[in-house]
């Protein structure tokens, strides 16, 4: 490119390129508003900043050159692709006409500040050190699928418009704002107060030193905000108070740590976070007043110590608000001080090494399951509520080791089938704790058997005995009628053996009343038999307690209505003599129920 084919504007850059001097062609004049009604004196071939990159003017010996531009309007494509390029490139308040492109490229310093340009092309580009594009106005996609930047990508304040609106505004589908499937980057991605429409698209990528995003704003209503699946951030990703109109998607990401503090996720009807699989080493802060509207996919996700939603609010009413199947919390999940959960949360083979809370909580799904954690494991869970849970809790075969509730607000609805507790607290009366099971519609004799173990374990005996015959009453309901008759005699008479003070009173009144009948009118001596002494009080023992032959009951035979008592107490007696003996076996064997 010859000398004489440069203008005045282009020749300044050319001059100040050996001394990495700044060509200022806007006096200061900061942004690119207005720049279509630049004149000439502001004008500058792309081809002439391609050709400067590229080497056209050789470096001054001892100085670094550098592309330092500012207040222009770039005509033609900037393009360097596949190229060497031997200087870094800095524009600042400038206005690109064309896409630059930098696909294939090896390339310095790239630093895009305050511009407005229709995209960029920056496919398998390698770049020494950072690419910028700060403040800038995008209208187009911004491409770096695949590029390897050794230092950060800064996107700091920048609006990116995926592509032209339609008549609504809106992009017609979901086209990319950001292309960069694949792109490695040494050190970090900062994009702080980031304005895009259209998605993020960073599938497989890498941000070795984390992603700063904390205020940044994504509109794709219907498609992704960001398509993070299978990114890794082995440090810090801070998404603090970014706001999605979309799904925000982090499937098979790996994070050192995730913050989601006060971040505001709307996507009704859809999925609002979906991150299956998602791998976070520390903790995941979804707290500071985070709000979803829409699903929250956590399904076979792993938080190494902390995962934490105090406070936040998760919407999706007739839905599933918080989906957790297989989770695993190393350490600790909290899901109180002020949560919410409009819809179901799912928590279904859920593992949680330590404390799982639900304190404070607020959980609803009208006519439907509020929490369902069948097979969960947990060493503590928390279900006291801030008020009584709106639906169904569902513990059938999970595994606690202490169970923390508040009969204030104990659902309406328990499934408890299978549940294995060591503890409860509070423990509470056997009355209470009953009513606690009575909300289980079914009937489960496991659980009876498990309350009952955790009073014994506690040397509450009777507390144990009240279980074990509220079991025994729950079963009779499922028995046949004539069974069921069955059942209340012994219910009434000795409360199926768990009442051995009523048995024994049974037995001495029957002792009594038969002692009074036969003492008032002695039956008949057998035929045949020794004649002796009758003895009232003996004979109606011997009836009650037909396994000891005290002499008098061979010997003497009632008849008519005497008759039909000496056989009502010996039935008696066997039914009360085995109760009491029941008793005085368990006390025998250490059993203090």
């Amino acid at each position: 490119m010859g000398a004489l084919d440069r203008s005045d504007a282009e020749r300044r850059l050319w001059d100040a390129f050996p001394d990495r001097a700044l060509a200022d062609l806007g006096n200061g004049a900061g942004g690119a508003d207005g720049a279509g009604q630049w004149g000439p004196e502001r004008v500058v071939r792309g081809d002439v900043i391609a050709a400067l990159l590229l080497g056209a003017r050789k470096p001054r010996a001892g100085r670094v050159p550098a592309v330092r531009l500012s207040g222009a309007r770039v005509t033609g494509p900037i393009d360097v692709s596949d190229g060497e390029v031997i200087a870094s490139l800095e524009l600042t308040d400038c206005y690109l006409e064309s896409v630059p492109s930098f696909s294939g490229a090896s390339c310095r310093e790239v630093r895009l500040a305050g511009c407005r340009l229709p995209g960029f092309n920056g496919r398998l580009v390698q770049v020494r050190g950072s690419l910028r594009l700060s403040s800038c106005l995008v209208e187009g996609p911004v491409v770096l699928r695949n590029a390897h930047i050794q230092g950060s990508l800064h996107l700091n304040g920048s609006r990116l418009r995926a592509a032209g609106p339609d008549g609504a505004g809106w992009p017609r589908a979901a086209p990319e704002a950001v292309s960069a499937g694949g792109i490695h980057v040494d050190a970090a991605l900062f994009a702080r107060d980031l304005d895009v429409q259209g998605t993020l698209r960073l599938i497989g990528g890498t941000f070795s030193g984390g992603m700063f995003m904390e205020g940044a704003r994504f509109s794709c209503p219907g498609g992704h905000t960001i398509t993070g699946d299978n990114l890794t951030v082995p440090d810090h990703a801070d998404l603090s108070r970014t706001v999605h109109a979309g799904t925000l998607s982090l499937r098979g990401a790996r994070f050192g740590s995730l913050a989601l503090e006060g971040a505001t996720l709307d996507n009704p009807g859809g999925y609002a976070l979906h991150a299956e699989h998602l791998d976070v080493s520390t903790y995941l802060h979804g707290t500071g007043g985070l709000t979803a509207d829409g699903e929250v996919c956590l399904n076979d996700a792993h938080v190494g110590s902390l995962l934490d939603f105090t406070g936040a609010r998760l919407r999706n009413p007739g839905g599933t608000a918080l989906a957790a199947t297989g989770l695993r919390a190393d350490a600790v999940m909290n899901c109180g001080g002020g949560f919410e959960a409009s819809g179901q949360v799912e928590l279904y083979h859920a593992r949680v090494g330590q404390h799982l809370s639900f304190e404070g909580a607020r959980l609803s799904n009208p006519g439907g399951t509020a929490v369902w954690a069948e097979q969960l494991q947990a060493r503590e869970l928390m279900l006291a509520t801030a008020q009584p849970v709106d639906g169904t809790i569902d513990l059938r075969d999970a595994q606690v080791g202490v169970l923390h509730d508040d009969p204030a607000a104990w659902p309406a609805s328990l499934l408890l089938s299978g549940l294995a507790y060591d503890a409860l607290d509070p423990p509470l009366t056997a009355a209470a704790r009953l009513d606690w099971l009575s909300r289980d519609p079914g009937y489960a004799p496991g659980v009876y058997e498990q309350l009952s173990g955790m009073y014994r374990r506690l040397g509450h005996g009777e507390q144990a005995r009240d279980v074990q015959l509220e079991k025994q009453r729950r079963r009779r309901l499922a028995l046949p009628p004539a069974s069921r008759v069955w059942g209340y005699l012994q219910d009434w008479t000795v409360g199926y053996g768990y009442r051995p003070v009523r048995a024994a009173a049974g037995l001495m009144l029957l002792w009594a009343i038969g002692s009074l009948v036969f003492g008032v009118h002695h039956p008949p001596p057998a035929a045949g038999a020794d004649p002796r002494t009758f003895e009232p009080v003996i004979y109606t023992l011997g009836l009650l307690l037909p396994v000891i032959d005290f002499q008098q009951e061979d010997t003497f035979t009632p008849q008519g209505a005497e008759a039909w008592l000496a056989f009502l107490l010996i039935a008696a007696g066997w039914i009360l003599t085995t109760t009491v003996a029941a008793a005085i076996l368990r006390g025998l064997r250490g059993e203090r129920d």
